[in-house]
């Protein structure tokens, strides 16, 4: 079962230092988990978007990655979803990005 942020649907969130990343574009959602969050649950930290997140040397090397690991505690803290858009331009992903953004407010896209 899948997340639902602002009537887009993402994967269920899988453990980042687990995560092999697709060769495709899509909008993505940074989780935390931890004591902070309670037992089981996870809160939305960052949203991001990628015409290919394998290109990236994706989120070790990510400008917001501090800021991740400050929310999280560490990076087995770390969860990521994805809305795939294979077909989408960077105006669309960017569109989806802003209004989950806008909705939800993840404390890593205000830094």
């Amino acid at each position: 079962m899948g997340v639902e942020l602002n009537n887009h649907p993402f994967t269920s969130p899988a453990p980042i230092t687990l995560w092999e990343p697709p060769c495709c574009a899509a909008v993505y959602a940074i989780f935390a988990r931890g004591p902070s969050c309670g037992p089981g649950s996870s809160r939305l930290i960052y949203v991001g978007e990628s015409d290919s997140l394998s290109e990236r040397g994706f989120w070790h090397s990510h400008p917001h990655h501090g800021c991740w690991l400050q929310q999280a505690g560490g990076d087995d803290n770390l969860y990521i979803a994805l809305h795939l858009m294979p077909v989408s331009t960077p105006k669309e992903r960017h569109t989806v990005q802003a209004e989950i953004i806008a909705a939800c407010r993840p404390c890593c896209n205000t830094d």
